[in-house]
């Protein structure tokens, strides 16, 4: 684009040239008047505005593609077989509200399209031909997904699509809008204002996938939805009872190309997680780590302030210190579990005194943890800007990106 202004703007230099010397222009070989140079270099930069503008585009849809890879049978490591039964159109029928839904459906679909090569979703703004068959479109798909997000069951075409699912009995897939900002409601308020006659059918299957926007996250929403996709196929890989029982940990059926597990994880070094028995849930978010991450090159080292020989300048410096170095500790890094009421009370104020402690320690990074499980203490980020202490904040404490920790099954990708 720059380059384009720098030659529109030679052009209109050149042209004001040729008008006040023509003799010079025609010099050049363009003439006396100089419109030649203005056509050539308006053409040119006309061009290079065209490029730049197909270069972004194609740009924006290979960073897209490059987020969703195709995704494979875990245990085969090929890519899971879409069949459908006669009489069957789509794979999957997206019910959806568009006052809030929308986008999100349109997400879906491109996503799945990706990754699931070959598979046939129903979107209304690209499928619909006529809004009264969409009970026909519903016994057409092997499966509805059904976008839980504000208004959906005030949706008189959303309670159409609904009860032709119940009337077909149609497999479900529940996708859950949890971000207010993005119409999304708590999952026990959408379910209240589901109808009495639908509420069993609907809500049947209690687990609902929520809908992730942050790519690491909602690649597993994405793999969720396409396991459920594939039990509804005749030919299905995916085994419904080991989905079951696996989901609260990870997605188990598929993978996608390259995907790292907990198991796959490994310390090239010995690191220490330092955790405080101030920092309430600290020790059990570091008991999860370490059922997670089994390699012996890492451990957990309690620090209590209340307790002379285990506080934060003991360890660190103290006899255990002598027996780090010994072991040949390579990293040692101190966890602050952020979830609501952190800073409250004696144990907060406990906690920050260690905290001030900690930039003394050149080697000892920070480990932030924000809890996003409301069922765990979890709350906004803003939260804790407005309850750290102030010499805490301005000291930089937060000047790291903190770890978002999700509910199971998401808990793992974290």
């Amino acid at each position: 684009a720059n380059m384009a202004l720098t030659l529109i703007f030679l052009g209109v230099l050149l042209v004001k040239t040729c008008q006040v010397s023509p003799d010079a222009c025609e010099h050049f070989g363009f003439g006396s008047s100089g419109d030649g140079i203005f056509l050539l270099i308006l053409l040119f930069s006309v061009v290079t505005v065209l490029s730049f503008i197909a270069f972004s585009l194609h740009q924006l849809v290979r960073g897209s593609q490059q987020a969703v890879t195709v995704l494979l049978l875990r245990a085969t490591g090929a890519p899971p077989e879409l069949s459908l039964a006669r009489g069957t159109v789509y794979h999957l029928f997206l019910s959806h509200v568009w006052s809030s839904g929308q986008d999100q459906a349109a997400v879906i679909k491109r996503c799945l399209s990706i990754c699931l090569p070959g598979v046939r979703v129903f979107l209304d703004v690209d499928d619909l031909v006529y809004i009264g068959d969409l009970e026909a479109y519903i016994a057409q798909s092997a499966a509805v997904l059904v976008f839980l997000s504000k208004g959906i069951f005030q949706s008189r075409n959303c309670l159409r699509e609904a009860r032709a699912a119940m009337a077909d009995d149609k497999p479900l897939v529940l996708v859950h809008e949890a971000d207010p900002n993005r119409g999304g409601l708590p999952l026990a308020d959408i379910r209240a204002q589901c109808p009495a006659d639908l509420s069993s059918f609907v809500f049947a299957e209690e687990r609902a996938v929520t809908w992730q926007r942050v790519a690491q996250y909602q690649r597993l929403s994405l793999k969720l939805v396409a396991e459920r996709v594939l039990q509804s196929c005749p030919t299905s890989s995916i085994d419904p009872l080991e989905v079951e029982v696996e989901v609260e940990r990870r997605s188990q059926g598929l993978c996608f190309k390259g995907e790292i597990t907990c198991a796959d994880l490994a310390f090239t070094r010995h690191t220490a997680l330092l955790v405080s028995a101030h920092n309430a849930g600290a020790s059990e978010l570091a008991a999860e780590l370490r059922a997670a991450v089994t390699d012996r090159l890492f451990s957990v080292v309690s620090v209590n302030e209340d307790g002379g020989e285990t506080g934060v300048a003991a360890v660190l410096s103290g006899t255990h210190a002598a027996i780090m170095a010994e072991l040949g500790w390579g990293a040692a890094f101190f966890l602050l579990y952020l979830k609501d009421g952190v800073f409250a009370g004696g144990a907060g104020e406990r906690l920050a005194e260690q905290l001030r402690l900690l930039p003394s320690y050149r080697n000892l990074g920070v480990l932030l943890v924000h809890e996003n499980d409301r069922a765990r203490g979890g709350c906004e980020f803003e939260r804790f800007l407005e309850t750290t202490p102030e010499d805490l904040v301005t000291g930089g404490l937060y000047s790291d990106i903190a770890l978002a920790f999700h509910e199971e099954p998401f808990r793992q990708v974290s």
